[in-house]
């Protein structure tokens, strides 16, 4: 039985190496806001909205699309969340973080990569 993901998150890499992740209810939402507003748009230096949950009403984050450089979809399931080996790759993502991090831009926050 194939397992569904209950949200996806989309890690987003622009040039100069900052990073931003949205989260996306299902596939076909992000679909849609990539070939509808960011494809079309590739290589402007406009700016253009990417949509954010409602958690925080009134928040909004836009992106010049010429400076993005890679999107990794990571698809969320709610069973994943735990198991023998969930501690252990937390602190994996913690030390890759801080290993590979500026030391000005350091934070000890565990990332979700499986």
């Amino acid at each position: 039985m194939a397992r569904t993901p209950s949200e996806f998150i989309i890690h987003m890499l622009f040039d100069g190496g900052h990073r931003e992740q949205v989260r996306f209810s299902t596939i076909q939402d992000f679909q849609k806001w990539y070939s509808g507003e960011l494809m079309p748009k590739v290589n402007s230096d406009e700016m253009i909205k990417v949509p954010l949950p409602d958690v925080n009403p009134g928040e909004y984050m836009v992106i010049r699309p010429s400076r993005l450089v890679a999107i990794r979809v990571e698809p969320q399931f709610s069973s994943s969340v735990g198991g023998p080996w969930a501690g252990l790759r937390a602190e994996l993502c913690m030390l890759a973080h801080v290993v590979t991090t500026p030391p000005r831009n350091r934070t000890l926050q565990p990332c979700i990569a499986a």
